[in-house]
């Protein structure tokens, strides 16, 4: 399971993407269909845009305005329907989801295996993580389990996850999201944990409901393979401000279970659209 990215983007893009036409709770279970509409915003003149690229992003949909695939600088992830399932560039890992009401990921379940017959490596797991979201459509809670092998020349290691993670919003602003993780290998238990903290003084109004890059870090808490669905509408609302100022703290009990910390300043430009 995929689920910590240590590299901070330092350099923060600002992305168009969704407007919400309606809000979900945990028990507001629908079809499990996307709503296309949460993929699209309305700028000041009324036009409909959908979010296409951003800097080295691309981001497809089909006639009806679904989102069908995304390319990242890691490759190209491909989106089908009934049920909704991702497939990773290698092919290696096919991610299978259910939505709510609101057509936002309430659950998604994760299998994986890679095999390297040179260096005699393999690894096979399988995941489960749910999702659960406030009345006004804001992520607030993630859980996360896993469990499967890996094996490193030859020899077999027996592997389980489990992973929570919690999204705190105030004036329907993101503030903070932190995380903790819990690893057992082969009996050797380690602890991870992660914290996003964001600030907003002299912060510009996220009128259009767009989510950026320094809002999206804070969602690769428990995966870091499908966060770009965050575009697509398909995490629920953004802060309604974009931040100034994000701080992020973390700890690695198999390194030095010392709390690092380091911080951005993302600043933002707006197109004609805004």
């Amino acid at each position: 399971m995929k689920k910590l990215n240590y590299l901070f983007v330092c350099g923060i893009m600002l992305a168009s993407t969704l407007t919400i036409t309606s809000c979900s709770s945990d028990d507001d279970e629908g079809s499990g269909a996307p709503n296309a509409d949460n993929s699209v915003i309305t700028n000041a003149n009324g036009d409909k845009l959908r979010l296409t690229s951003d800097g080295v992003f691309n981001y497809h949909y089909n006639s009806e305005g679904l989102p069908v695939g995304y390319n990242t600088r890691y490759g190209n992830y491909s989106i089908s329907y009934n049920p909704m399932v991702i497939t990773t560039p290698d092919e290696d890992e096919k991610i299978t989801f259910s939505l709510n009401g609101a057509g936002y990921i309430s659950s998604a379940h994760v299998e994986s295996k890679s095999n390297d017959d040179q260096y005699k490596e393999s690894e096979a797991y399988s995941g489960d993580v749910s999702y659960s979201y406030d009345g006004s459509g804001h992520l607030v809670r993630v859980t996360a389990s896993e469990s499967g092998y890996y094996i490193e020349y030859g020899e077999r290691y027996n592997t389980s996850e489990t992973g929570v993670a919690e999204y705190t919003w105030s004036d329907g602003k993101l503030m903070k999201a932190s995380m903790v993780w819990n690893r057992n290998e082969d009996g050797e238990v380690y602890t991870d944990t992660e914290e996003y903290t964001f600030e907003y003084g002299n912060a510009t109004q996220n009128t259009l409901g767009q989510f950026s890059h320094s809002m999206l870090k804070a969602y690769t808490l428990i995966f870091n393979d499908f966060e770009e669905c965050a575009f697509f509408g398909l995490f629920g609302k953004p802060s309604n401000a974009f931040p100034t100022k994000v701080i992020e703290g973390w700890s690695d009990s198999e390194r030095d279970d010392q709390i690092h910390t380091r911080s951005v300043n993302p600043t933002y430009s707006f197109n004609s659209d805004g």
